[in-house]
């Protein structure tokens, strides 16, 4: 009986240690080279290179302590940061219909629009758009626009850019009229701009931002943004910011927000916890009616 209650010990005081702690698998340095008390980055390409979603869901700012600062991600409605778009090419997926087109953008990229060339002249189709976040799923729409290209008199006008509902989803497909088939297009792009991610400086340096967490957690809490005074948001966000390749390693971070994962450790933690205690009710109850 006695080794049975050692060995629940130790793994008791093993699981109390671990709780509260989360798993990152990316990390990206970040270098500062002035002083202040908060800074703004867009958020680097590496982030979005990935299959799963949502992307930014995950990302967290951490310093040297492990310990989550004040940070949040928003998009480019207010941009600090004056970033032109960037433009990809898609990879073509087999598809069953001349009609459609299946795309894979390589990542969880927020797409803003298509830029689709054709290879023929005097062309005018409509062509829908829908996404979704898994090679398999329900497709969602996200757009109906109409694309030309018309030559008269040696003048050429088109429209070949074709804004779409805004998302992080990595598959697309794309559906043209009846009057048109897909050996028509010759190359199909997305545009694409970052997201821009503030943060209080709190704690000591280095800051890292970590992503890529191994289960679930919550969205960081943009509330304390909210909190400080107009005049200071102008003031205390640095630009003075260099993010660092990334590095695939396990990086620990102490956090009571973080779920998913680490939910598993926290029902074993109290699983043993009740067992160890019925093992103790028990053998007091035998002392007793010895």
């Amino acid at each position: 009986m006695k080794p049975v209650i050692s060995l629940l010990l130790v793994m008791f005081v093993s699981l109390s240690v671990c709780a509260g702690k989360g798993k990152f698998e990316k990390q990206l340095q970040l270098e500062l080279s002035a002083e202040s008390s908060g800074y703004i980055f867009t958020v680097p390409d590496d982030v979005y290179k990935h299959s799963y979603s949502p992307v930014l869901a995950d990302l967290r700012i951490i310093n040297a302590t492990g310990d989550f600062v004040p940070m949040r991600v928003y998009f480019l409605d207010n941009q600090v940061i004056d970033q032109s778009q960037q433009w990809n090419k898609v990879k073509a997926l087999s598809s069953k219909s001349n009609n459609e087109l299946l795309l894979d953008t390589g990542g969880v990229y927020p797409v803003e629009s298509f830029k689709i060339v054709f290879n023929q002249k005097n062309v005018l189709t409509d062509v829908k758009f829908y996404s979704r976040q898994k090679h398999k799923g329900r497709w969602q729409f996200a757009g109906l626009r109409t694309l030309y290209s018309i030559t008269t008199n040696g003048i050429n006008t088109k429209q070949d850019v074709a804004k779409v509902r805004r998302s992080h989803h990595r598959y697309w497909k794309v559906s043209l009229g009846d009057n048109i088939d897909m050996q028509s297009i010759s190359t199909i792009q997305f545009s694409w701009r970052s997201h821009q991610l503030e943060f209080l400086a709190q704690g000591e340096e280095p800051f890292t931002l970590v992503y890529a967490y191994q289960g679930k957690i919550k969205p960081a809490a943009a509330s304390w943004y909210n909190k400080i005074p107009s005049a200071l948001k102008e003031q205390i966000f640095s630009k003075h910011i260099k993010v660092n390749a990334a590095s695939s390693k396990y990086v620990l971070v102490n956090n009571d927000t973080v779920t998913g994962a680490n939910d598993i450790s926290k029902w074993i933690f109290w699983l043993i916890l009740v067992i160890v205690i019925m093992i103790l009710i028990a053998m007091a109850y035998q002392l007793l009616n010895e």
